[in-house]
This record gives structure tokens, C-alpha cells and sequence, in this order.
């Protein structure tokens, strides 16, 4: 293949070469740098920023076109140009390095929430919170939650995982409401169970049998559920009444201490 003739001109200025300017005295002036500055960005790079943008919204999480503006506004201060059609390839890189900042903030604090999420679940009860917000003090020097690193809400986390969940041992509304809905989950699963072996039985038996030997014990077993989904429907009623007993008593104490305070 025939190489491309390389032109030279040599005098007093130096020797060009290939579009690059070699003056005597030793400075080099590359002309491939001086179009870099002046061509437009490329459409990969328009692709990248646009992709970025989608991440750091998507992370976020509940965003709008404003949110979308703000994010163009960033890359525009830290290039220094207000317009993308005004952006160069020298100028792709600031804004990509902008962008992955906002990205990784945008990460650590979705991390920070869902952290916080679960520590406050597991710190409900009364007077686990406060031993928590003490290792926090001892550990860290910082008593408050919100004012913890993500590595630090890690580690918080990874504490109460170890330590075992205190059990409540004072009769507290939370506590109550809790029993409460567990009974009535258990009386339903119990009547479901009877309702279906009743069904059960009664696909078994023969219609216009006189066998003493099948019918009585399947009368014995219909009256024993019977009784039972009684027994669960009189448990219910009771467990209700004393539910709607509890809240007026409660009612009336918050009412009198409102009173009060006022």
C-alpha cells in the first residue's frame, strides 16, 4: 500500500509535520488538541449524560421534569457552558464526573432510608430505642439516628441483628391491639378448618342409611363442631367487647388528660 507523502517545511519558524508545529527552541504545538476544544460533543457522550441523569432520577425515586432540569443546570455549572449544543468533547468529562457524584449521593441515601426503615422497626419497643441511641453515643459519639453515616447505620443495624428482641412485659395499648388480631386470626383459621371438615363429612355419609355404626358417629362429630364454632363465636363476641371496653377507657383518659393540660 502506498504510504500518504509526509509534507515538511523547514526555515528560521521550525518544521511542520503532520499539522504540528514544532518551533525552534523546543515548544509543540499539536493542532489534534486546539480541534478537540472546538468539536461539538459527540452523540455517545450526548447517550451517557442522558443515561445518567435517568439513573440518578430513578434512585431518587419519585421525581419530576423540575428535578430533570436541575440535574441539566449541574452539568451546565460544571462545564461552564448553559447549553448542551454548546458543550465540546473536552467538555464531556467534568460533567460526566458531576453526574457520578450526584449518583453516588443519590445511592447512599436511598441506602440511609432503607437503613432507617428497618432500625426503627426493630427499635419500637420501649427502651430499646434508648439503649440503641447509648451505643450510638459510645460508638460514635452521636446520639441521633439521622445524624449517622451510612457505614455507621450499618453497623447500628448489624448490633440490634445480634441482640437479642426484648419481649413486652407490660400490658401496653401496641401490645394488646397485637393479641387482640392474633386471636381473631386464630378463631378464623379454626372455624375455616371446621366449615371444611364438616363439608368433608357430609360428602362421606349415605344418604338413607339406617347403619348405626356410620350415622351415630358422624351425628357425634356435627355436634362436636357445632360446639366448637360455638365456642369460637361466644370467644370472639367476648374478645370484642372487652376491645371496645378498652378503647372508651382509653378515649376518656386521653380526653381528661387533654383537659388537663390545657
Amino acid at each position: 500500500m502506498t504510504q500518504p507523502q509526509q509534507h515538511q517545511v523547514a526555515g528560521d519558524v521550525g518544521m511542520v509535520s503532520h499539522g504540528t508545529v514544532t518551533i525552534n527552541g523546543g515548544l509543540n504545538v499539536g493542532g489534534n488538541a486546539a480541534a478537540d476544544e472546538d468539536r461539538e460533543i459527540l452523540d455517545v457522550q450526548r447517550r451517557d449524560l442522558h443515561r445518567l441523569i435517568n439513573d440518578i432520577l430513578e434512585t431518587r425515586g419519585n421525581w419530576t421534569e423540575e428535578d430533570r432540569v436541575k440535574l441539566w443546570w449541574e452539568v451546565h455549572k460544571a462545564t461552564g457552558k448553559p447549553r448542551l449544543q454548546e458543550m465540546t468533547v473536552d467538555d464531556y468529562q467534568p460533567a460526566v464526573t458531576r453526574l457520578c457524584q450526584l449518583l453516588q449521593e443519590a445511592q447512599d441515601e436511598r441506602k440511609r432510608a432503607d437503613l432507617m426503615d428497618e432500625i426503627l422497626g426493630r427499635t419500637e419497643l420501649d427502651g430499646v430505642r434508648e439503649r440503641a441511641e447509648l451505643f450510638c453515643l459510645t460508638e460514635f459519639g452521636e446520639r441521633l439516628f439521622r445524624n449517622l453515616r451510612v457505614d455507621q447505620l450499618q453497623v447500628l443495624l448489624r448490633h440490634l441483628m445480634a441482640t437479642p428482641a426484648p419481649t413486652c412485659t407490660h400490658d401496653c395499648a401496641s401490645c394488646r391491639a397485637e393479641t387482640a388480631a392474633q386471636h381473631v386470626t386464630e378463631l378464623n383459621r379454626v372455624r375455616i378448618a371446621a366449615m371444611a371438615l364438616a363439608d368433608n363429612l357430609t360428602d362421606a355419609s349415605i344418604p338413607g342409611s339406617d347403619s348405626v355404626e356410620l350415622n351415630d358417629p358422624i351425628g357425634t362429630m356435627r355436634r362436636e363442631l357445632v360446639d366448637a364454632e360455638s365456642a369460637a363465636a361466644d370467644r370472639l363476641y367476648r374478645l370484642r367487647q372487652w376491645w371496645l371496653t378498652a378503647c372508651v377507657v382509653l378515649t376518656t383518659v386521653a380526653f381528661f388528660l387533654g383537659r388537663e393540660i390545657g
